[in-house]
Parts: C-alpha cells; structure tokens; sequence
C-alpha cells in the first residue's frame, strides 16, 4: 500500500489525515502535534530511516493521539506547528471545500442531459482569472469526424538547411525551486534549450539532496531531476542577497517558484515585486493549495494534494484498512510537465505583446 512505508496515513476524530515528513523541523512538528509523547523522544527519530523502520511505532501512538481531534482542528494545528499534515477527503468534500472554491476550480456548466454539475477548468490560472467553460463535452452525434487525414504536411528541410535550434535557446530562467513540480518544469524548459539558473540555500537544501544519504551532492533523486541548469547557493536572509536574487529575476524570461505560501512575497521576490522589475517576466507559482484561500499559507506534498482532492478514495481498495490511493507520482511530478505547457503560451504571449503572465497552479 502507498502508505506503509514514510507517507502514513493516520486517524482523526472523523476521518483520516496524511503526513509527509521533509525535514527535521516538519517531523518535529508533527511530535508536538501527538503531544510530545515520551516513545518518540530519542534522538535516533530524528533520522529519517529510523522513522521508516519504525513506522509501526508511528501509527501505535498516533492512534492514540489524534483521534481525540477532527481533521480541520489537526490541521490547523499542524500549520501552527510548521508539520505537513493533510486532510483526506472524499472527492464530494473537495467540490465543496473553501479553499477548491476561493480557487474558482470548479464551474457549473449544463451537462448532455440538461442538469448543471461542477466541472474542473484548466490546473492554472493565467494572470487573474480562468477561461469560462461554455459546456460540457460534446454528446456522441456532435463529435467531429477525426478519420480524414489533414492535407497538411510540414515542409521537408532543404539538404543544406543549418541544424534548427532548440525551441527555448536564448531564454533564460531563475528557478527557486524545491522537491518535484518547479525542478521537473525547470529539467523541461532546460531540455528545450533554455539556461535555467537555480538559486539553492545551504542552510536549507533542497529536500531531495537527503538522497544522498548525508552527501549532498550525491542525491539520485534531485541529480535527475535538476540536471540541465546551473546553481547558486544565495543567502536569501540578507539584504544582499535577496538584492542578488532581484537582479537575476529582472534579467530572466521566466522565474518560477514552488516554495510555502508567502516565502517569496516575504523575501521581496513575489510576483508584483519581480514584474514592477521586470515587466515581460512569465512567473510561475506553484504551491500545494494554490496561492490564497485558507489552506494557501500550508505547504505540502504530492501525496497530501491526492488526499485533499479525493484521490485517495477513488483510488483505493475496498478491503484496505485506510484510504491510501496507489503508488502513482500524482498530482506534482505531473503537475511540473503541466505547467510546462502554460509557459510555453505565456512565453509566446510575452514575445508578441511584451506582456508578463503570472501563472498560478495548485498542485
């Protein structure tokens, strides 16, 4: 089961939660969210593969410790604590949560057999609004006939053509990217040709480097998925530093971040800041619950985003002794070559009008 090993799945007072430990800080958090209890105080569980070896530990004393609290009350809880815990809906919760509708995810449109049901719009929102959907799919008598072959056909190349260039030579982009969305967008726009410069933090290191099993720059995991770029490590704590960081966005075609909700606003390098800068900048944004709304400020991961959109549910076994999903890397390692598509839009827009775009997708 997708939950037996690292990625518990936990009971609440009315339900079930997830949890998706990153860091030492993430794991200490979630210890004060149980109550500090006395089984899991030694130092040893601080080591991530001591957690893993010892998850049936984990799940004895949060039986005991979370089922006195609703979902909502452990999560908010959690955020307080700076832990990454979600909540597992089922999928008919999700349309009707507060955060799925201040992200005007859902539109009710008529459906073939004239009742109004919710239907998602497209995973990002380009600048300040999504495009309306007029209907829902066409019925099976009013599909197109797609068996006649286009009579259009690309030209062959002249024998003595120049090598073409790659789609995204010239463009650069500043990535502050962690984990997966924003590193595989970034490994795919570096794929194309553009020159990716990513800015890292030595004191706090892209979780994907623990891989590396305490050698850094040995991480199977971020080696594969942030090849193609070049890397800085800026203080972004300092004056200088974020003055460093402004001064690389200002020159970029594209800056794209996935950090918690907020950390770049902060720092002075959201997007309203990068754009006044830089005008024509694409910005991507990508955080686990969207930008606003009441869940926007709590980071998260993969697992915990399938959880809150009911994924978990719909994909579970009948028999299982908790809703757990499967083993598919959904929503963020698609969610990366998602937004991969949008930039490439808002790029061409930016060419022809000059104009930025900021996209914003949840994961």
């Amino acid at each position: 089961r997708n939950a037996d090993a690292a990625y518990w799945v936990l009971p609440a007072a009315d339900g079930w939660v997830r949890t998706v430990l990153g860091s030492q800080r993430q794991w200490e958090g979630f210890v004060k969210v149980l109550g500090d209890p006395e089984a899991l105080a030694g130092e040893e569980w601080l080591q991530p593969g001591f957690r893993l070896q010892n998850s049936d530990v984990v799940r004895i004393v949060a039986q005991d410790r979370l089922t006195d609290r609703t979902r909502a009350q452990l999560f908010d809880e959690s955020l307080e604590a700076g832990t990454t815990l979600g909540v597992i809906h089922r999928p008919s919760e999700y349309v009707e949560h507060p955060q799925t509708a201040a992200r005007g995810f859902f539109d009710a449109v008529e459906l073939p057999d004239g009742r109004r049901g919710p239907l998602p719009r497209a995973p990002w929102r380009l600048g300040e609004a999504h495009a309306p959907l007029r209907r829902a799919g066409e019925a099976e008598d009013d599909r197109p006939d797609w068996s006649t072959p286009s009579p259009w056909r690309p030209a062959a190349p002249a024998p003595d053509a120049p090598e073409p260039a790659l789609l995204l030579d010239g463009v650069r982009v500043v990535e502050f990217g962690v984990a997966a969305v924003v590193p595989e967008l970034c490994w795919i726009l570096s794929e194309l040709g553009a020159d990716v410069i990513k800015i890292e933090s030595e004191a706090h290191p892209d979780p994907l480097r623990q891989s590396g099993m305490g050698h850094i720059n040995r991480g199977f995991a971020f080696n594969a998925e942030c090849r193609g770029r070049r890397s800085v490590a800026i203080d972004l704590t300092t004056d200088e530093g974020r003055a460093l960081a402004l001064e690389l966005c200002a020159g970029a075609d594209v800056v794209a971040e996935n950090h918690r909700g907020g950390v770049l606003d902060d720092l002075g390098l959201g997007p309203d800041v990068v754009s006044e800068r830089n005008p024509g900048v694409v910005y991507v944004a990508s955080q686990g619950y969207g930008r606003g709304g009441p869940y926007g400020q709590m980071q998260a991961w993969g697992p915990l985003n399938s959880g809150f959109a009911g994924v978990h549910h719909l994909w579970n076994h009948p028999d299982a002794p908790y809703p757990c999903g499967s083993s598919l890397n959904h929503p963020d390692h698609i969610a990366g070559k998602l937004v991969a598509v949008a930039v490439l839009a808002a790029l061409d827009r930016s060419r022809r009008t000059g104009r930025g775009t900021l996209i914003d997708m949840a994961q």
